[in-house]
């Protein structure tokens, strides 16, 4: 299990950061925050809980993610949220909250990594983002956030609960009956709209 948290705010990444925070003390295996800036995604994480001071860039749209490792090894390389590149370039950032057990068995890859890659390859086979990680949400069934580099922020609502707050949605808190499927999150707009 994890906690995860994308807004579209003022100061959206230190907000992000401080509602993770809150809970990180059952899920403390791994971190990481990305920040879309000035069109493109700028990603930090390691291993252990977040740290309390470093680099934390001003951003209208963040994500940021904390890890309870149940498959896939501890590694920075399995630390959420994962680069989703096309053609070398960035274009968004992934997290997952859950456990998708019908992933592909890659050595020492977590089930997120995996899902990160599936969109990378639906990208770079010329799928437009929202279709492709519409497909992602639902080959999965599983709760997903993304962060575009325009500043877009992605929810795939699955089987995990979301919380759901204006301009902020995060998982692993209270249930929201927000219907499956995908939704974005626009600021200060209440209510996520379905795409």
């Amino acid at each position: 299990m994890c906690w995860m948290d994308i807004r579209r705010s003022d100061d959206a990444l230190a907000g992000a950061i401080r509602s993770v925070r809150e809970h990180e003390g059952s899920n403390g295996h791994s971190w990481g925050w990305a920040a879309a800036v000035d069109g493109e995604i700028v990603i930090e994480k390691g291993v252990g809980e977040l740290p309390e001071t470093g680099y934390v860039p001003a951003a209208e749209a963040a994500l940021c993610h904390t890890r309870f490792a149940t498959k896939g090894e501890i590694t920075p390389g399995n630390a959420h949220p994962f680069a989703v590149e096309v053609e070398g370039e960035t274009v968004a950032a992934l997290a997952h909250n859950g456990t998708w057990y019908e992933a592909p068995d890659i050595r020492d890859w977590s089930d997120s990594r995996c899902m990160a890659r599936i969109l990378q390859m639906s990208l770079e086979n010329g799928t437009h983002f929202p279709a492709a990680f519409r497909a992602l949400g639902e080959m999965t069934g599983e709760t997903i956030i993304a962060l575009h580099r325009d500043g877009t922020c992605w929810v795939h609502s699955g089987r995990f609960p979301i919380t759901r707050e204006g301009d902020v949605v995060s998982s692993s808190g209270r249930a929201e009956d927000l219907a499956t499927g995908v939704h974005t999150v626009e600021p200060r707009a209440g209510v996520p709209a379905d795409d």
